[in-house]
């Protein structure tokens, strides 16, 4: 599972691996998550990836909204993370 501090390596390895899912943190340098989502749903190829939002603002409503699956609110624990998707949690 490939993980990347950072929006634009982030889009471009989702554009090159296609992911089944996508964890996205709101808070990026760069461009944010926001945009990250914008981008993702834009692209035909990346479009249908299920993305989770996690951050340490609650912006659950914000993210659903947009498309999200699911959004967790930091500090997140690994039984969390374990959670079947679908399933939108604080």
């Amino acid at each position: 599972m490939p993980v990347r501090q950072d929006g634009e390596s982030g889009l471009y390895l989702a554009d090159l691996y296609v992911p089944s899912a996508i964890v996205l943190d709101i808070g990026l340098p760069g461009i944010d998550g926001w945009e990250v989502m914008d981008r993702l749903h834009k692209d035909s190829k990346t479009r249908h990836i299920p993305v989770h939002f996690i951050s340490a603002m609650d912006k659950s409503r914000e993210a659903l909204h947009l498309g999200a699956i699911g959004y967790l609110t930091k500090p997140v624990s690994i039984d969390k993370l374990r959670m079947p998707s679908g399933v939108s949690r604080r």
